[in-house]
Order: structure tokens, then sequence, then C-alpha cells
């Protein structure tokens, strides 16, 4: 008599609205802090010997990109920038802010996550309340800024290896994504495009070297060493943006949040099956974004790159569940 085999269906409980949207913006706002972050140590690795005008006009892109323009009047030096943008907890979009806000919602959805990612958590908040401006000052605030980005990976890598990949590590893994490619898309948008960025007086009268400025972006991007293993060292705006723009094997690329969305509408499918541990993006997909962006990149690269960031951005509204008191001020702004 032949093998029996009896078919079995994995039982996956609904997931409540409320629960995904407390993951989901959990995600995406650790991931902010990271970004906010690795900018501002940019920042001060590539101005450390630069003049006083070369960084103050550096700090106009790092603003702009972080979508605060209007905020310059508070950043007047790299001082009041780390103080408002690293530590000051009224401003909504500092890097303390976002872990408060990141572990508020943590907090709500404790049960949904490991142990290990709440002591991580929690490791990451009480370490960021308890850094003073000026002793931070006084050392280096580049080792503030690492410490925080690797607290965030490993949180992030704690999430890939300590859960269960059903519907709540999708929505964790939705949220990394679309901050990450809104994040990339207006970095890209702010040094391809300053016009509609910055002042005219600052565009007249750059002194920041084109060098520096397309090393900002790579390293911004965290992309610089990925960059050189396929173009060598050589920054080429063309080629940066081909690769930022284009490449699907680039985790920060904008075409990411294409990931995002497949992640989100594969929620129902989800309940019903096994989940999928990775979602490549077909080449079909990949051929779609290529003949999007390419026909004419000089003619069209602004329009391209402000699409991109806000389809993006419309996506995630129109996908996810989202709470007033947990949407950032600048997503809902450009919303209306």
């Amino acid at each position: 008599m032949g093998a029996q085999f009896i078919e079995t269906t994995m039982h996956t409980p609904v997931m409540l609205s409320r629960v995904a949207d407390s993951l989901y913006w959990m995600s995406r706002y650790l991931e902010r802090a990271k970004h906010t972050a690795r900018l501002l140590n940019v920042h001060f690795d590539l101005m450390l010997d630069q003049p006083h005008g070369t960084a103050e006009q550096y700090r106009q892109y790092l603003l702009a990109s972080l979508q605060l323009p209007s905020d310059y009047d508070k950043t007047q030096d790299d001082y009041s920038l780390t103080r408002w943008m690293a530590l000051d907890p009224d401003n909504s979009n500092s890097v303390r802010a976002c872990i408060g806000v990141a572990r508020e919602n943590a907090r709500q959805v404790r049960e949904q996550i490991s142990s290990e990612m709440w002591e991580q958590m929690n490791q990451i908040f009480l370490f960021v309340e308890q850094v003073n401006i000026d002793a931070m000052w006084e050392s280096t605030p580049q080792e503030f800024f690492q410490n925080v980005k690797t607290s965030i990976h490993l949180f992030q890598g704690l999430a890939d290896s300590t859960m269960v990949h059903g519907q709540g590590w999708h929505f964790i893994q939705a949220g990394r994504f679309m901050e990450r490619s809104i994040a990339t898309a207006a970095l890209m948008d702010v040094f391809f495009c300053p016009e509609h960025h910055l002042a005219q007086s600052t565009i007249d009268d750059l002194q920041v070297p084109k060098y520096l400025l397309w090393l900002g972006l790579l390293r911004s991007c965290t992309a610089f060493e990925a960059y050189c293993k396929i173009y060598t060292v050589e920054l080429e705006p063309r080629s940066i943006l081909e690769f930022l723009g284009l490449n699907a094997e680039f985790p920060s690329a904008p075409i990411g949040g294409q990931v995002a969305c497949t992640l989100i509408c594969n929620m129902r499918k989800s309940m019903k099956s096994p989940p999928m541990i990775y979602m490549p993006i077909s080449q079909a997909s990949s051929a779609s974004v290529r003949a999007f962006m390419m026909p004419s990149i000089k003619a069209i690269l602004p329009i391209r790159l402000w699409q991109i960031r806000r389809l993006i951005e419309r996506v995630a509204f129109q996908q996810m569940p989202v709470c007033s008191t947990n949407s950032p001020t600048e997503i809902d702004q450009s919303t209306n």
C-alpha cells in the first residue's frame, strides 16, 4: 500500500488594524531615527576640515532632504543642529522623539513582538534619554550617532531572527521599506534638483565641492561602497542616479517601496498560506520603473523624483491604517 499524505493548513489569526498600525509605525519611526542619525554623522565627517561657508551650505542640503528647510534659522551652527535634530523633545523629527514614539507603539503591541526586541527597544530608548548634549559635544557626536544606528540595526536583526514571519513581521518590513524609500527619494530630489529646495543665492554661489555633494548623497544612503563596486570611485551624476533609482538589488532604492506595497497587498494571501520569507521584484516591474524614469533624464528629472516620492507616500496612506497621533507631520502635509 502506497504512502498516504495528510493535507494540513496552517492557521493564521486575523490581525487587528490597530496592531498592524502600531507595528508599521514602530518600524517607520525607528527607520527615520536611523536615517536622521546617519545624515548627521555624514555631515560631521565630510565637513570636519571644511570652511564655515561650505558647512553652512551643506546644512541647507541636509535640512532640505529631511523636508525641513523652513527650520534653518534654528540650526545656524553644528551645535544647534545636533541639539535640535538629535535630542530636542519638542522637535517631532528628532532622533529622541522618533525613538520615543517607536517605543510607545511597541508598548501597545508588546505581545506581538519578542522579548529580545522589547529589551533592545528599551535599551535604545534609555540610551538616548540619558544623553546630555554638552557631554556628547565634548566627546564626539559621531559616536552617539553610530551607537544609534548600530542599536536600531540590532533591533531590526532581532525582528528577523526572533519573530514568526507572519502578518506582524510583514507590516514591520513594510514600514521599514516605505520609510527608507521615501527618505532616499527625498535625498535624490534635493541633491539632483537643488533649485526646487534651496535659496537661489546658495545655488549661484555654491561653495560645496561637487565631489563632496555626491559623496554625501551616497554615504547618506549607505551606498558609497556598493556604488564603487559597480561604477568604480568616479562619481558621475548619471551613474549615481541610475544606481540609487533603478538598481532593484540595492536595499535603499526607491523601488524598495514597491516591495513594501507587495508585502501589504499579500497580507490577505498570507492568511491562507505560509508567509513568504522573501518577495523579489519581478523583471517586469523593474522594466516598468526603468521605462518610467529613463526617456529624458535631464528634462523630466524634477518631475520624476517628485512623482516617485509622492507615489510612495500616497500608497502608504491608501494601504495602511494610520492613527493621527502617529503620522509624521511632513507626510500629512504632503498628502493634502
